[in-house]
């Protein structure tokens, strides 16, 4: 007989995200996420190409307002376990 598995425990398990279900990790829903992408839309008119690159938006300080504002006002609100 050979022994059953484990289940994995939730801390260990990737999370998903609740909208289009990908594993998800923190930039998702910055980056990649449909559910978000008017509110990226206006992220990418006020920062031009570079608010698709995670080092410019945690590293440029315009960026990092515009950054908090994306994620303050996105529409259904930003939720991960990741944050």
């Amino acid at each position: 007989m050979s022994p059953q598995a484990e289940p994995i425990p939730p801390s260990h398990q990737a999370p998903f995200c609740p909208h289009c279900l990908h594993v998800t990790e923190a930039v998702h829903h910055l980056i990649e996420c449909l559910q978000y992408d008017h509110a990226r839309h206006e992220l990418t008119n006020a920062l031009g190409r570079n608010a698709s690159s995670i080092q410019f938006l945690l590293s440029d300080s315009e960026a990092i307002q515009d950054l908090v504002l994306f994620v303050n006002t996105a529409q259904p609100p930003i939720t991960s376990n990741l944050w």
